[in-house]
């Protein structure tokens, strides 16, 4: 879209698909992929995941506080590595799970503890926060790669769970010169290759792992595609009042959709044309590529080229794919605008770039554009929900607002307000947007 005429920008997050009840969460994802640990009657399983894993690990924590000499074991730590395949062979014999399919992300996303108990670092959430927030983890593995020295705590324990995986999906009779090999906290890169065993440093574990999640997510999405839902009542009457998003002219409207998938309710009389109007930045189903990544900035300072977590930023993969992909239709932004929308995106701090880059490209500050931010009450404040309110729903409903929307937005524009170059226009940012009416929160539900 080029055209001079005030246009609109629609930005959208995974919260419109669910919405509209579709099952694509993180959450959901992971449920799909392993159920059996996932259920609520599955604890037994989980535990023996747990226990198989963590005498493992556990076994490399311990050993990595000093680097041994392979050639110099002594008999005692031979019979250790021994003892250990053998207990991992009996506690594997019969288990559900074929461990092949694990990466190491997996891995921490299902047993957090396997790391958390095995670490001080203090950023790191704890077993019963939400570990699977996908980008929340990779940001959190790359920033403690990146800081730590080789004795570091993280480090430590992302490498005995590196070599864990290495070790259970190993051919039962090498593994207990797998472990061997694998005792000092750096394993000898020529003597794992020389005994045919693979041998990949952190950083390319983790990246590794990265494309292997968008691989499985990409094949969830496509195995519950939103035609498997869409005859269902609630799925109607929420895909309905998702229109009210839109502005009265969407043929001037662009969409910046951060979901892997389509709107799938039709435009196309209005002028509205999803394949010439909408930018999916993180890659899409259709495109037949999907990308994780983080934010290119720690603390408001660029992340450097030698860092881990430079290749991770989705500006680096999502300059990479247009590389690879240099055929593809490219949309762009209007070059005047009207309105900026959101609706259903949690404004994490891994897509500041591209809200920093639209701000700056409208001149938020000065010109006379408006942003109009859309929600809807979720959870047991769910307004769709049968039954009677209790005398604490209004205040149930105030605290969401508060928590997830003003708080989140109230963050997104001091934080660009922050990297302004005028320091008192970025001050008083917020302020101003509030004098001069530019600014709005609205219930989907009741517009």
């Amino acid at each position: 879209m080029t055209s001079e005429q005030p246009q609109s920008l629609l930005i959208l997050g995974n919260g419109a698909d669910l919405y509209q009840k579709y099952p694509y969460t993180y959450q959901d994802f992971f449920k799909n992929q392993y159920s059996q640990l996932c259920e609520p009657n599955s604890l037994n399983i989980k535990k023996e995941f747990h226990d198989i894993l963590n005498q493992v690990v556990t076994y490399f924590v311990r050993n990595a506080d000093f680097v041994r000499n392979i050639k110099d074991l002594t008999s005692e730590q031979e019979g250790l590595a021994e003892q250990l395949s053998n207990d991992i062979q009996e506690k594997m014999e019969g288990y559900p799970y074929a461990f092949c399919k694990f990466s190491i992300l997996d891995l921490i996303f299902l047993d957090p503890k396997l790391i958390t108990d095995n670490t001080r670092i203090s950023n790191l959430p704890d077993e019963n926060s939400n570990w699977t927030d996908i980008e929340s983890v990779i940001r959190i593995c790359s920033q403690n790669l990146d800081k730590s020295v080789p004795n570091d705590d993280f480090v430590i324990a992302f490498t005995a769970l590196s070599k864990t995986l290495q070790v259970i999906n190993c051919d039962d009779d090498k593994k207990t010169s797998l472990i061997e090999l694998l005792m000092a906290p750096e394993a000898n890169e020529t003597e794992l290759i020389n005994a045919s065993f693979e041998c990949k440093s952190n950083p390319a574990t983790l990246y590794d792992s990265i494309n292997d999640i968008e691989a499985k997510f990409m094949l969830y999405l496509n195995e519950n595609p939103k035609v498997k839902y869409n005859e269902r009542g609630d799925v109607q009457q929420k895909r309905a009042r998702l229109k009210n998003v839109f502005p009265a002219n969407p043929n001037k409207t662009t969409v910046l959709n951060f979901n892997y998938t389509n709107l799938d309710f039709d435009y196309s009389d209005s002028g509205f044309d999803q394949s010439s109007s909408t930018i999916h930045p993180h890659g899409s189903l259709n495109a037949k590529r999907i990308i994780f990544g983080i934010n290119s900035t720690n603390n408001g300072n660029p992340l450097s080229s030698k860092n881990t977590g430079f290749q991770l930023t989705k500006t680096f993969r999502g300059l990479l794919e247009r590389a690879v992909n240099s055929s593809d239709a490219i949309v762009t932004l209007p070059t005047e605008m009207e309105e900026i929308i959101f609706f259903g995106h949690s404004l994490n701090e891994s897509d500041y770039d591209y809200f920093y880059s639209i701000f700056d490209a409208y001149n938020l500050y000065s010109s006379r554009v408006r942003l109009t931010f859309y929600y809807a009450l979720h959870g047991d404040v769910d307004p769709s929900k049968d039954g009677e309110k209790d005398a604490d729903y209004e205040l149930r409903c105030k605290q969401q607002i508060q928590d997830e929307q003003v708080f989140p937005i109230t963050k997104l524009i001091n934080s660009y307000g922050e990297s302004m170059n005028n320091s008192d226009h970025g001050n008083n940012l917020l302020h101003r947007l509030l004098l001069e009416g530019r600014i709005r929160v609205l219930n989907i539900d009741t517009v």
